[in-house]
């Protein structure tokens, strides 16, 4: 089973960085295109025949699923703020303008064959956007846990403390405990709703991490999103493959990938020849398999990795030597596209423990990218 992650970056200088960085740690990633002005970040930074590979192997998909539920006022309840989702006819809508704009955009960029496979390549993840609002319109009447979230709104933006209570309508009202002007007061209410932001994009990721198996999350959904699944998984397990990744690179003096992709130090194209590099494929198995064991055996990453280092058996790849035919034999190397999940992956893991190290890919990366190897 190919491994496949969902992120959704918050502003357009996030856009490329976070690709960059999952598609070296994941086999399919799921790019949301809510943010505005997305593809003229995408038409900007990644050449035709980079997207065209990128496409034509599966390894990015474009999603809009975030664009599914909106927060909003009620004309007849201009102080009530609700978590909307969007009605077939209004969906449809959006999708028809939504393709007319990223026509117009690639255009200047990109071939027509190229767009309509951008355009094709445009798909559902599976989630239940209904339930994703049942859920949420249900984790409004749990009043600790809306407190919880309110607090940090307070604490993000320093916000003047503020009451909040069910209207009339079903949906929130924002009262701060002091007299404000009018422009002060509409401006708490305005950043008040991130509340409500949160309160629906940690169940989207909710129901998206059972669909895809996993999905990246900003630093302030961590929480919630941690909690909301300790509520609602009993078995659950929070993989910080991200800042493992970070971990290695720090420990191998390379360069953080996502601060080189946004400095163009690194660009995607660079980052393709990395991930298909042999030790690329490598890679993404070994640091799946050891978060996944130092998460499940509560055992320090850097400590695992040292240990690791320390048993000196580094037999890069290929080589001439049983380990290499074992690996072979079972289809690993010459995987189409990538390292994929199989039968035969419980017999590799033990020899990619065993033998392989993480530096083995550094050392590799900088030749096959000069430019990092003096970062």
């Amino acid at each position: 089973m190919r491994k496949k992650v969902y992120i959704s970056p918050n502003t357009q200088s996030e856009i490329v960085p976070l690709l960059g960085e999952s598609m070296l740690l994941y086999d399919e990633v799921y790019l949301d295109i809510t943010i505005p002005s997305f593809f003229d970040v995408i038409s900007k930074n990644i050449g035709g025949n980079s997207l065209e590979y990128l496409l034509e192997n599966g390894i990015l998909r474009f999603t809009n699923d975030s664009s599914h539920y909106v927060i909003g006022s009620q004309q007849n309840s201009p102080e009530e703020k609700f978590i909307f989702s969007l009605t077939d006819d209004e969906e449809k809508t959006h999708k028809k303008k939504k393709k007319q704009s990223i026509k117009k955009t690639l255009k200047p960029f990109y071939s027509k064959g190229l767009i309509d496979k951008v355009l094709n390549n445009i798909e559902e993840t599976g989630v239940d956007h209904g339930k994703v609002l049942e859920a949420s319109v249900y984790d409004l009447d749990n009043i600790p846990y809306v407190k919880e979230v309110l607090n940090f709104v307070v604490d993000y933006f320093e916000l003047p403390n503020f009451e909040f209570a069910r209207g009339d309508n079903g949906g929130v009202i924002f009262d701060p405990k002091r007299q404000l002007k009018e422009d002060e007061r509409k401006n708490v209410t305005e950043l008040a709703t991130f509340g409500l932001h949160i309160i629906a994009e940690t169940n989207q990721k909710l129901f998206l991490s059972r669909v895809l198996g996993e999905v990246s999350c900003e630093r302030e959904l961590e929480p919630f999103l941690k909690r909301k699944l300790g509520t609602v998984f009993e078995n659950h397990k929070v993989k910080d493959l991200s800042d493992n990744f970070l971990e290695l690179c720090e420990i191998n003096n390379f360069p953080n990938i996502k601060e080189a992709v946004a400095s163009n130090m690194l660009s995607i194209e660079d980052l393709i020849k990395l991930r298909e590099s042999k030790n690329g494929k490598v890679l993404r198995v070994w640091l799946d398999s050891t978060t996944d064991r130092c998460v499940t055996k509560k055992v320090n990453f850097t400590k695992e990795v040292a240990k690791q280092m320390s048993m000196s058996n580094n037999i890069d790849l290929p080589t001439k030597t049983l380990t290499f035919l074992a690996i072979q034999s079972v289809g690993i190397l010459n995987a189409p596209m990538g390292i994929v999940a199989s039968a035969g992956t419980e017999f590799v893991l033990p020899y990619l423990q065993n033998y392989w190290r993480p530096n083995l890919f550094f050392d590799k990366a900088r030749k096959i990218v000069p430019k990092t190897q003096n970062a």
